[in-house]
């Protein structure tokens, strides 16, 4: 198995700064200019400036070339949490990235806080397919357990809080096939001549009916994975820290009626055909093949027998923040309107809010633990920029509206530099999770 450090060791023989698993947003290697251009070709990834917005792909984990000068470029991930192969000429080099500091309690704090409300959580659901980006065919990349932790994080505590969510609302009706002794539906022929009419018993039939249950295949998928999660629970000290057995055995209470099945396989219509008035169920599906995924029993059965592996996956961290930060600022602040990145013009803002004061306040949120003043320096223009802009003066009532940047972490952040900010450039730097 090729890592994309050895690769770069080897074949280019370029500066390694970190190896894998790189945390996010983490430096990989310093190219110099020769390599920035040539590099970026052979992984056809991005070569950006640092002040540069641009669209990183989450199947390969955001990789990207930085130029910091006219003479040195960083290789460099985005800010997705994941595991991924990068396609290195006729090869593939894995790439895996880790939260920053190993921040699962703030990932599980975030999840808790989106799932908490329910027009937070309606937007979460919307976006569900840009949060998370996954490979179920994708080859399997091999990890340790602690690199599935923030992967069974994520998609344990979604599954659940989904299937929380179909409980509910009902669950789902569905006609399902029976075959049974009597008169109703159509007669097997071939059935009813092997058990009854050839041994001489001539006024029974054996007919098959469509009835009207909960007993379909979706709940059966469901009921199996919360029965597996049960065991975990029950069997593992990280699960039992963010799950309580009891939480899941009332799920399960409302299953009694659907059949307990003992395998599943992969089957691609539950990923297109949701329904209409039940549209949390075809996403549940999705998450609990990843939930079977994350927990080593693979749909696929040629998988089963390579228990430490995971699928191709990239978790959206920045979108995740921006939806937490909605969902704790509707806690604390009583808003009129909130537009979540609405494009006007050609300016889109984070949040644009209206207050019940009739004020209006541009929120620009920036996934970034303890930014340096550069950094901020950045954020603070792109700011400014959309403060200044007609087009939102115009939509805010011909006033320019308050400006807000928000951070997970602002501690290196000096009380002199925060005073600039607000008496020079009217911003307010504010701290999420310390609102």
């Amino acid at each position: 198995m090729l890592m994309l450090h050895e690769w770069l060791e080897r074949e280019w023989g370029v500066e390694v700064l970190q190896t894998i698993p790189v945390e996010e947003h983490g430096i990989i290697a310093k190219l110099d200019r020769e390599k920035v251009e040539k590099i970026g070709r052979v992984l056809k990834i991005p070569v950006v400036n640092p002040s540069d917005q641009g669209e990183f792909r989450p199947s390969n984990l955001g990789l990207h070339v930085e130029i910091r000068s006219l003479d040195e470029g960083l290789l460099r991930v985005f800010y997705y949490v994941g595991c991924s192969w990068v396609k290195v000429n006729r090869d593939y080099a894995l790439l895996k990235v880790i939260p920053k500091g190993g921040r699962l309690d703030f990932l599980e704090r975030m999840l808790k806080g989106i799932w908490s409300d329910d027009v937070v959580r309606k937007e979460f659901l919307k976006r569900f397919n840009e949060l998370i980006w996954f490979s179920l065919e994708g080859r399997p990349i091999p990890v340790d357990v602690e690199d599935k932790s923030y992967f069974l994080l994520f998609t344990v505590l979604t599954f659940v809080f989904l299937v929380e969510s179909i409980v509910r609302k009902g669950l789902k009706f569905d006609y399902v096939g029976r075959k049974e002794v009597g008169l109703k539906g159509k007669i097997l022929i071939k059935e009813t001549w092997n058990k009854f009419h050839s041994k001489g018993i001539l006024f029974k039939s054996f007919c098959r009916k469509t009835i009207l249950s909960k007993d379909s295949s979706e709940n059966r998928i469901i009921k199996f994975v919360l029965l597996k999660l049960i065991k975990m629970v029950e069997s593992s000290q990280f699960f039992q820290k963010i799950l309580s057995a009891d939480r899941i055995l009332y799920l399960l209470s409302f299953f009694k009626d659907v059949s307990t099945i003992t395998h599943l396989s992969y089957k691609r219509p539950f990923f297109q055909s949701p329904s209409r008035f039940f549209k949390e169920y075809s996403l549940a599906i999705k998450l609990a093949f990843l939930v079977l995924e994350g927990l080593g029993l693979s749909v696929f059965p040629i998988r089963r027998s390579f228990k430490n592996t995971i699928i191709p996956h990239a978790i959206n961290m920045p979108m995740l923040y921006e939806l937490y930060v909605w969902s704790e600022c509707r806690k604390k602040y009583n808003f009129e309107k909130v537009y979540y990145q609405k494009q006007i013009g050609s300016v889109r803002p984070d949040f644009l809010v209206k207050t019940n004061g009739g004020e209006w306040i541009i929120l620009e949120v920036k996934y970034k633990f303890d930014p340096s003043p550069d950094v901020i320096d950045r954020d603070e223009k792109q700011l400014n920029h959309y403060g200044s802009s007609h087009i939102i003066r115009h939509f805010c009532g011909g006033k320019e509206p308050k400006k807000v940047l928000i951070y997970p972490s602002i501690s290196s952040i000096d009380r002199k530099k925060k005073k600039e900010l607000r008496e020079e450039f009217g911003i307010e730097l504010v701290e999420i999770p310390g609102l």
